[in-house]
C-alpha cells in the first residue's frame, strides 16, 4: 500500500464529501412531509385579490374582478365562464348564487354553498392556533409552525405537509373532508380528510422538486453523475494506493542506434531484440505494447528507467543455460503496457491523474451546491 500525499487525499476527501453533502440534501427534503401541491397560476400572486371564494359540491370557486376558476377535488383548476363584475355581489350572481344580505367582512368573501344557498363560513384567527373554520357541526383548525402545516378536528395536531413559511392556511369544506388552501402569496392546496388526515399526497419526488426548487429530472441527472464521478474518484484513488498488478521496473535494454517510438494510439514501436532488465533478469518484449506514460510521444533510449505491466513467461531450460535467467513479457488480459519512469515517476503519474478526477468532482459538486442554495428558499 503506498502512502499518498496529503494534498490529493484532502482534495479526494473534498470531493467526496460534495457527494456526500448533496445527498444529505436530497435525504432531508425526501424525509420531510410531503409538499403541498402548487397550484400554477393565474391563481397567483394569491387569493387576497379574489372578491370571494365559494366551497360548492364540485369544487372550490374563486371569482377575481375579471375572471373565476374553479379548484376541484383533484386540486386542478379550470376557468369558469361568467361576465365580468364590478362587486363581488354581481359575480356571485354571475355564477348562479345569489346573496341577499352581503356579510359584514372584508373581501374575500368565504361562502359554503348548499342547495343554492350561501351560508358565511365562520373562520377564527389566533397567533397561536393559527385558523379555525367552522361549518355547521364540523371544525378544523390549521396551523403553521416554520413551514410545517399541523390539522386538528379533535384531539392532537397531526402533521399534513410541509408548505411556505409564513403562509397561514385556511380550511374550505369539499365533499365529506376539507381544502386547505393559503389565502395571501403563491397558491398551495391539500385535500384533508373530515379528521385533518392528508388525503392523495404528492409522490416523493414530486416533493423533493417542490420543496427545492429543482425537478426531480434534475435531481436524477445530478445525483447520477455525482456517483459516477464517486467511482471514477475511488478508481483513481485505488490505482494510486495499490501499485497494478504484474507492474515491474527496470532498465530498457535496446541494441545499439535504437530507439522506441509510439503513442496512445498506435502503441510501443519496438526493434528486433528490445528487453527489460528487471533484478537481474531479461525480460524480451514483443509487439502490441502500449505507451502508458505521460509523455508517449517521445521516443525511448537504451539505458532508461522504465516500468512494464505484463504477464512474465519462459521457457524451462536446463544444463548449461539455466542460469541465463531470459524470459518474455506477454499480455495480462487487457494490460500490456510499457512507460518511462521509476517508481516515484509513476506514483507521481497515478496522483496526478486522481487530483484531475477529484478536482473536477469536486468543481461540479460545488457548483451544484452552489445553485441548490440560491434556488432553495430560506
Amino acid at each position: 500500500m503506498r502512502k499518498l500525499p496529503a494534498s490529493a487525499a484532502l482534495l479526494v476527501l473534498a470531493a467526496l464529501g460534495t457527494t456526500a453533502l448533496t445527498t444529505t440534501v436530497f435525504v432531508h427534503f425526501a424525509r420531510a412531509p410531503r409538499a403541498a401541491q402548487q397550484l400554477p397560476p393565474p391563481l397567483e400572486p394569491d387569493l387576497a385579490h379574489a372578491l370571494a371564494v365559494v366551497s360548492a359540491p364540485d369544487g372550490l370557486h374563486v371569482l377575481y374582478p375579471d375572471e373565476a376558476y374553479l379548484i376541484d377535488g383533484d386540486l386542478t383548476w379550470s376557468r369558469v365562464t361568467w361576465r365580468n363584475a364590478r362587486t363581488a355581489q354581481q359575480g356571485l350572481r354571475s355564477l348562479g348564487f345569489a346573496v341577499d344580505t352581503p356579510p359584514n367582512a372584508p373581501l374575500p368573501w368565504v361562502f359554503l354553498a348548499r342547495e343554492g344557498q350561501l351560508e358565511p363560513l365562520e373562520i377564527d384567527r389566533d397567533r397561536q392556533t393559527g385558523t379555525t373554520t367552522h361549518a355547521g357541526a364540523l371544525h378544523l383548525s390549521l396551523r403553521n409552525l416554520d413551514g410545517q402545516l399541523s390539522a386538528r378536528a379533535h384531539g392532537e395536531w397531526r402533521g399534513a405537509a410541509t408548505v411556505r413559511v409564513g403562509n397561514d392556511f385556511v380550511a374550505h369544506p369539499l365533499g365529506d373532508g376539507w381544502l386547505a388552501i393559503n389565502h395571501h402569496g403563491a397558491a398551495q392546496a391539500i385535500r384533508l380528510d373530515a379528521h385533518g388526515r392528508r388525503l392523495h399526497p404528492t409522490t416523493l419526488f414530486a416533493s423533493v422538486g417542490i420543496l427545492s426548487h429543482t425537478p426531480p429530472a434534475i435531481w436524477l441527472a445530478v445525483l447520477a453523475t455525482l456517483y459516477g464521478l464517486s467511482l471514477l474518484t475511488i478508481w483513481n484513488l485505488r490505482r494510486a494506493m495499490r501499485p497494478t498488478a504484474n507492474l515491474r521496473f527496470g532498465t530498457l535494454r535496446l541494441p545499439p542506434g535504437a530507439v522506441v517510438f509510439g503513442d496512445h494510439r498506435r502503441g510501443a514501436l519496438l526493434p528486433e531484440g528490445a528487453a527489460v532488465l528487471v533484478d537481474g533478469a531479461h525480460l524480451e518484449l514483443g509487439p502490441g505494447l502500449e505507451r502508458s506514460d505521460r509523455e508517449p510521444s517521445f521516443p525511448l533510449v537504451d539505458g532508461e528507467d522504465v516500468y512494464v505491466v505484463g504477464r512474465v513467461t519462459g521457457e524451462p531450460c536446463a544444463g548449461p543455460w539455466r542460469s541465463s535467467h531470459r524470459q518474455r513479457l506477454e499480455p495480462d488480459g487487457k494490460h500490456y503496457q510499457l512507460g518511462r519512469g521509476t517508481p516515484a515517476d509513476h506514483l507521481r503519474h497515478r496522483v496526478t491523474q486522481l487530483k484531475v478526477a477529484a478536482f473536477v468532482h469536486l468543481a461540479f459538486g460545488a457548483a451544484l451546491l452552489g445553485a441548490l442554495a440560491l434556488r432553495t428558499p430560506a
